[in-house]
């Protein structure tokens, strides 16, 4: 019974030290994901600027943002790799992160050419706000796929929990009743010693009708 017990406890542990990993990676994937977001969003600010204001000094932190965009995408890649539905989600994403970002680049090569106005109108039309968008709703595909499944292992680990709390429970309860067994065991086995011992120093039986005076031997 013991043994059974401690397999189940080592079992339920078990459980919710890997759904709480789960939990943990569950997080990791919605901050990275948020983290791309985030650079896409700057990107995209930094091109805006750049056609509406012709200052290339918006234009100082791309280079740094690129590869920061690079950077995020990997993690996330990296993350969900073993799961399909969500590497196949985060292709989607990764597309129309891809288009927005050549839509920047084209706006970028407008200005340099001297085709501002053609630029201007290009922004007017809210094609880049378009695609960031589609982007966006793509990128909360994946963090909703995330969410459900961060809420079904955190009710996992909770399950896990319980069951190990339980498990200790049961564990000390047969614990007590093991010591108290084992005490009572003792008290009877000390009796049975200590009336022996008695027994042992009184006369045999068989003299005690001898008067004292008379010789046993």
């Amino acid at each position: 019974m013991l043994l059974l017990v401690l397999g189940l406890c080592g079992f339920a542990a078990s459980r919710y030290v890997s759904a709480a990993k789960w939990v943990e990676h569950s997080l990791n994937v919605q901050r990275e994901l948020e983290g791309w977001t985030t650079v896409m969003i700057e990107l995209q600010s930094g091109a805006r600027g750049y056609v509406a204001s012709g200052n290339a000094q918006l234009l100082a932190e791309r280079p740094g943002l690129i590869a920061a965009e690079r950077t995020q995408l990997a993690k996330v890649r990296r993350l969900v790799a073993d799961n399909p539905v969500q590497a196949d989600a985060l292709k989607r994403a990764h597309r129309d992160a891809e288009g927005a970002l050549a839509y920047f680049d084209a706006q970028i090569a407008l200005i340099e050419a001297g085709q501002h106005d053609l630029a201007l109108e290009r922004v007017t039309r809210g094609e880049g706000r378009e695609l960031i968008d589609r982007f966006r709703d793509s990128a909360r595909v994946v963090r909703a796929e995330e969410e459900r499944l961060l809420d079904q292992r955190r009710q996992e680990a909770a399950s896990g929990a319980r069951a190990t709390l339980f498990g200790a429970v049961v564990l000390a309860v047969i614990a007590v009743a093991l010591l108290g067994f084992a005490w009572r065991r003792e008290l009877r086995h000390d009796s049975v010693v200590t009336h022996m011992a008695r027994s042992a120093r009184g006369p045999p039986a068989s003299l005690a009708w001898v008067p004292a005076w008379a010789p046993r031997g």
